[in-house]
């Protein structure tokens, strides 16, 4: 197995994503359990702010820098794929500065009349020099993800996300604040302290790479190909850039939205934040940790696929894309099913709130459809078509924005009327997306070995899990204890199963491990 090869980069990506998903779930648990319910809401409520406002300098330009950078290294142009870094970098930080300063200028508009509360004032100025530097990280990572060079980019990863935890509850286990706005300032100061970290990686092994390949010489000065380079870029990173931006607007108004429309059914703003605290701050994300997977597969199908896409390779386009999809399946059904039916027990042992669990046992379903719209969008950005993906994301989050108005003020559904909408737009965009990608190309899913074969084996997973937790809680061991060894149980008998039923074969395993 080559080095760079698609699988050899999303084993490496799977790994580290695993080690930076186990960190930031550990890390939202424990912020969970410090700053409270209401402290996750204001938190989560900052946070869109800055996703918004990091959205213009790093979705577009990351993305056109990773497909620019494969393309022109299957064309063997290496003096191209280091003038298309400086380029860019100049670009991004250029946009990033521009938006520090705005945002400086606009503080007391935007924690008055968006965020609506004057306690995060302190919090979004602690975000604002992690624009550049998040800014800067992604145009990084994408230019090493273009080189089919994963490794740097997941060691930053792992490193930002230590620091960022180490920072953060370390800070407020030595001083344990008694001041709520203190407490979330620190939360998200952090942010910016980890991307400094992972940043720091990125550069020191840019350096190293720079001396390796110091024969080959760049000529910045190159007016024409400087021109071309930065038109290619803005082609491809303003649309992208662009049809995010309204995507994360949208969905930062649905965020902003639920607190009032909660507030319309009568609860107090405190119990309006704490709902919303649960549910997006504890139970949201539990809904993601299948992209642990599914976000190592994206980052590598873009490139990959915009590289034999290039060179008009279709077969092996679908090759990937059907495996993508099929990994996909095989992870997202078992843990919607143990969400589905542990999900008390799982936020017991988490958060100490049960009661959170019937959020995530009604959230569950919606896991299948995320890791495959998710997949799906990746493969169709590796194509090319990103705004079409993004009109079908926007058509979904329309769905969810309607829902939100006009179901979460009814007394009697509230914050349940945000989980509705959640499932339905979820389920909207994989159709959207499913009928996009076949309109473009071919997909070979077999119903019965792809679809029916994990979910059988789902099914005799739980009933291995429930039995095992009954016996453990029977002869006395603790709760934590008889949730995790279960589990581990239930996920090797499910190994076993989707290997018996021909899910998945030795053949297509050694296929695999070869595939280049």
């Amino acid at each position: 197995m080559k080095k760079k090869s698609f699988i050899y980069s999303t084993i490496v990506l799977i790994i580290a994503n695993f080690l930076v998903r186990f960190l930031g779930f550990l890390y939202k648990v424990l912020l969970s359990r410090v700053l409270g319910s209401e402290g996750i809401g204001l938190f989560h409520l900052v946070f869109h702010v800055f996703l918004v406002l990091i959205t213009i300098t790093s979705s577009g330009i990351p993305i056109a820098v990773s497909k620019i950078i494969a393309q022109k290294m299957i064309q063997k142009n290496y003096r191209e794929c280091k003038k298309t870094l400086f380029i860019s970098t100049i670009l991004g930080l250029f946009l990033s500065v521009i938006l520090c300063i705005l945002t400086f200028k606009n503080l007391e508009f935007l924690t008055t009349y968006i965020i609506k509360s004057d306690k995060l004032s302190k919090s979004l100025v602690a975000l604002l020099p992690a624009i550049p530097i998040v800014t800067l990280s992604s145009i990084l990572r994408s230019y090493f993800y273009g080189l089919k060079d994963v490794m740097p980019s997941a060691r930053a990863q792992i490193v930002e996300q230590f620091v960022r935890v180490f920072f953060v509850i370390g800070i407020l286990h030595v001083f344990e604040p008694t001041d709520l706005k203190l407490s979330v300032m620190i939360a998200t100061l952090g942010i910016t302290v980890g991307e400094i970290g992972g940043l720091i990686i990125l550069i020191f092994k840019l350096k190293s790479f720079n001396v390796r390949t110091s024969k080959i010489r760049s000529n910045i000065g190159d007016f024409t190909s400087s021109a071309s380079i930065l038109w290619q870029i803005i082609s491809i990173s303003f649309p992208t850039t662009i049809a995010k931006l309204v995507s994360v607007l949208m969905q930062s108004a649905n965020m902003f939205l639920v607190p009032h429309r909660l507030q319309v059914a009568g609860y107090s703003l405190e119990q309006s934040v704490t709902k919303f605290g649960e549910v997006v701050g504890m139970t949201m994300p539990l809904l993601f940790l299948p992209f642990i997977v599914t976000s190592a597969l994206v980052v590598n199908l873009i490139p990959n696929i915009s590289a034999e896409n290039a060179l008009m390779r279709s077969t092996s386009i679908e090759s990937k894309s059907i495996l993508a999809l099929r990994v996909a399946l095989l992870i997202s059904i078992p843990v919607a099913f143990i969400f589905f039916f542990f999900a008390m027990p799982i936020c017991s042992f988490l958060y100490n709130k049960p009661s959170v669990g019937i959020y995530l046992r009604y959230l569950a379903a919606s896991i299948i459809f995320l890791s495959l719209h998710h997949i799906i969008g990746g493969i169709l950005h590796g194509l090319g078509k990103q705004v079409l993906t993004t009109i079908n994301y926007l058509i979904g989050m329309s769905i969810h924005l309607v829902c939100i108005y006009y179901l979460v003020s009814i007394p009697r559904l509230g914050i349940n009327g945000f989980i509705i909408g959640f499932m339905i737009s979820s389920f909207i965009i994989f159709l959207l997306n499913l009928s996009t990608l076949k309109y473009f190309m071919s997909i070979k899913i077999k119903f019965l070995k792809h679809i029916v074969s994990p979910l059988m084996s789902a099914i005799v997973m739980i009933v291995v899990i429930i039995l095992s937790n009954k016996y453990l809680i029977y002869i006395g061991f603790p709760i934590g204890v008889s949730v995790l060894i279960p589990t581990l149980i239930g996920g090797l008998i499910y190994l076993l199963c989707i290997i018996m039923t021909g899910s998945v074969k030795l053949k297509t395993i050694k296929y695999i491990f070869s595939f280049q």
